[in-house]
């Protein structure tokens, strides 16, 4: 596999490396930093100092540079080709050219950056990425020591295709336990109330949700992981959130539709409220 690893120096990016360590050996890892030079807002500063922009730069790649340093010497997964980058200009572009030009398959990178600590994912660098790149995506939440148990919601049989082919790839050092979730998702944010709906309307639903839950779990136990299906009725998020919560899951595993990004199901709210709320990383598959 070819990662991309996108830091910037601060401790979410140290976590989001050594998340590495969870990941079978890779082939092709690039170890990004992309930098952005202070500018003046007073012109006769720059007249008197006219050196200030390429010594302030100097300065930042120097340090850029160290990160990169400490950062491959705390590595401990095997890799069979590294590169360190350091580019200037808007993370979120350089990131995505990159990726692309590369050929990547996965980025990995921290949920906050050193410009947005208060911020999570959505708004932020991280997210802009988790959005428009054709790759997969991990945001590192939280440190992942050891990865025992992922949850994986599915919407419909095209996301849970790509996730399936996702751990065909055996990505991971362990093969954990999977619960596979699926969420019959209606409530008041919903076009039909759930008032509406009969019974035997609600278990046809409950039903269809438990044969695609099923399938996609007998086929992560043929690949040799611990799988387990689980269907739930109600408000999607919530549910998402509750079962990390009561799986102790270590990360989500989010299918897409197709390069378009995220699916329908994770693009609005559904999405922002578990990246922001869930207590575990995302890892998003293309």
């Amino acid at each position: 596999m070819r990662i991309l690893l996108a830091v910037d120096g601060s401790q979410a990016s140290f976590q989001a490396a050594e998340a590495l360590a969870q990941f079978a050996p890779c082939e092709y890892l690039i170890m990004l930093n992309v930098i952005d030079s202070p500018t003046v807002g007073y012109q006769s500063l720059w007249l008197e100092m006219k050196d200030l922009p390429q010594i302030v730069e100097k300065e930042v790649r120097r340090d850029a540079q160290e990160i990169l340093e400490r950062l491959k010497g705390s590595l401990t997964m095997s890799v069979e080709s590294l590169s360190q980058k350091i580019k200037k200009g808007k993370p979120p572009e350089i990131i995505l050219d990159i990726a692309a030009k590369e050929k990547i398959d996965l980025i990995v990178m921290g949920a906050r950056g050193l410009n947005r600590v208060s911020e999570l994912v959505f708004g932020s660098v991280s997210h802009r990425v988790m959005s428009h790149a054709s790759c997969s995506t991990l945001i590192v939440k939280t440190p992942i020591p050891r990865l025992q148990h992922l949850l994986l919601p599915i919407e419909g049989i095209e996301d849970s295709s790509r996730a399936v082919a996702f751990f065909e790839r055996m990505p991971f050092q362990e093969r954990s336990k999977v619960t596979v979730f699926h969420a019959v998702p209606f409530d008041s944010d919903y076009a039909m109330e759930e008032s509406l709906l009969s019974g035997s309307f609600r278990e046809e639903l409950m039903v269809a949700g438990r044969a695609l839950t099923d399938h996609a779990a007998a086929q992560l136990t043929d690949l040799g992981y611990q799988a387990e299906s689980l269907v739930r009725y109600g408000p999607p998020a919530e549910l998402i959130e509750a079962t990390v919560v009561e799986k102790q899951s270590d990360l989500i595993v989010v299918g897409s539709h197709g390069r378009r990004g995220l699916s329908r199901f994770f693009m609005g709210s559904v999405s922002h409220s578990v990246v922001h709320r869930s207590p575990c990383s995302v890892l998003v598959v293309r």
